[in-house]
């Protein structure tokens, strides 16, 4: 009956550690022999291949993820990060072109470069790198369909991004689609950094409560049309699996999306799995497509962030009676934020080597605004992808308003001289001495009232004078 019953995450578990075990060994993840990093230090290296991610314009220039293989020697393929030195509009996910330039190495770190650049792309796949300088050195030889879904969301998220930057301000535009479709890529290097020192950089990932709040809307506005519940949950499958598309497949985003789709289908099935299942369901098909995602900083925060919620918050208690809306608010949202820094701050050590202090305080500030919004900000934005003109001007100034004051609760904490420490990234052994003595708290704890009601059952049964089975433990 164990054994069944945890069968899926045995499975799961021992995916990922013989993951990790090769990683260890350096066997994983490597190039391949004929994998295109091996032609670096070569002259003008000509590419076919179909663009895997939605391309990102930054400094006039385009930047996307090719898979495809060199011309005329087919043999070497794999995955390249592509820079255009100019930026172009037109091009989509899903888009076959042919691409002409010359091939390096990402970087490692160093003294005065400290991101990890060749450590973040291998978690994709990608092992080299290559620039094209000009207009002339790419040609599209084939436009995905015009029915193709992928593409649909991408034009989505493009005239989304638009209409708000046409709307408010460069930082203001940018933090706002962070929000609304995790558009990371547009923060200006010092808005990142206010984030992470403020602690909030989460806000700008898409996650699950981006999920939640687009299934509750798309419920509620359904439920408003009167349309049984049943069939409004069949009906919030769609806009979750285009939503996903329109912001990426990163591995939070595929995470929140295949939580809330796995939560939607049982919930319109009528049955009830245990809540372990859609995320164990989640970290599988992700690794089952992209094994390499598990060693990156997504995937770790994003899963142990999630795991940490459904392991520790159930020990904090539900004793809210004679409490005010107000303080059980407050009790939830600090406890929301203990709890994930109790599980990921090792993580978040080891990748930022910091922890942000004033971080503890977002959950009573910053991390409302960002929910509505949210909310708001996606649904004037979607009006203003079929019909700008007729957006209300009164919309975009509250939401403006909104921004700015959210923008500024953000750049005042990351001023504070407090708000981050440096802090030397643990030692794996340190990190594991922790999280054993963590889960070992918690097995006390799961198993203490365990005990206490067996211990209870074994005096009512004996005041009663009633026999005590031996095959079954009375009060379990």
């Amino acid at each position: 009956m164990i054994l069944k019953r945890y069968a899926l995450a045995c499975c799961v578990l021992g995916y990922m550690a013989t993951i990790f075990i090769l990683h260890a060994l350096g066997l994983f993840p490597r190039p391949g022999v004929y994998d295109l990093s091996r032609l670096i230090g070569s002259s003008q290296t000509m590419i076919e291949g179909t663009v895997l991610d939605a391309p990102i314009i930054r400094w006039n220039q385009t930047r996307f993820v090719l898979e495809g293989h060199v011309i005329p020697f087919g043999a070497f393929k794999g995955r390249v990060l592509v820079t255009l030195t100019f930026p172009d509009e037109e091009l989509a996910p899903g888009d076959r072109i042919q691409v002409r330039g010359w091939l390096s190495a990402p970087r490692s770190p160093s003294p005065g470069h400290d991101f990890d650049e060749r450590g973040y792309w291998a978690t994709r796949r990608v092992f080299t790198m290559l620039k094209v300088w000009s207009p002339e050195s790419m040609v599209i030889i084939k436009r995905t369909s015009a029915w193709n879904v992928e593409r649909e969301a991408w034009l989505f998220h493009k005239r989304f991004r638009d209409f708000w930057e046409n709307a408010l301000p460069e930082e203001e535009a940018a933090l706002l689609l962070g929000i609304t479709m995790g558009a990371r890529g547009v923060l200006p290097s010092s808005l990142k950094e206010a984030c992470i020192r403020a602690g909030v950089y989460h806000i700008v990932v898409v996650s699950g409560q981006n999920m939640s709040l687009i299934v509750g809307l798309c419920v509620s506005c359904l439920l408003l049309l009167s349309i049984p519940r049943r069939y409004a949950i069949w009906v919030c499958l769609l806009p979750v699996i285009f939503y996903t598309s329109a912001v990426g497949n990163d591995p939070p985003v595929v995470r929140a999306a295949a939580m809330a789709l796995i939560g939607l289908f049982v919930t319109a099935l009528g049955r009830d799995v245990p809540r372990y299942c859609p995320f164990l369901l989640a970290a599988g098909w992700i690794l089952i497509r992209e094994p390499e995602a598990l060693l990156g900083a997504s995937f770790q925060l994003s899963f142990g962030a999630t795991f940490s919620i459904l392991l520790l918050l159930p020990f904090w208690g539900e004793n809210t009676s004679g409490r005010s809306r107000w303080m059980r608010w407050l009790k939830d949202a600090g406890i929301m934020g203990v709890t994930v820094q109790l599980g990921i701050w090792p993580l978040l050590v080891y990748y930022f080597h910091r922890i942000s202090l004033v971080g503890f305080v977002a959950n009573w500030t910053i991390f409302p605004l960002a929910a509505l919004l949210m909310v708001s900000g996606l649904f004037v934005g979607i009006g203003g992808v079929f019909a700008p003109r007729m957006v209300p001007g009164f919309a975009v100034q509250l939401i403006h308003t909104a921004v700015r004051m959210t923008l500024s609760l953000i750049l005042r904490m990351a001023d504070f001289p407090w708000a981050v420490r440096p802090v030397m990234p643990p030692a794996w052994y340190v990190a594991a001495l922790y999280y054993g003595f963590l889960f070992g708290i918690l097995f006390l704890f799961r198993r203490r009232p365990i005990l206490t009601n067996h211990r209870r059952g074994r005096k009512i049964y004996a005041e009663k004078n009633l026999p005590i089975s031996t095959t079954r433990r009375p009060g379990l």
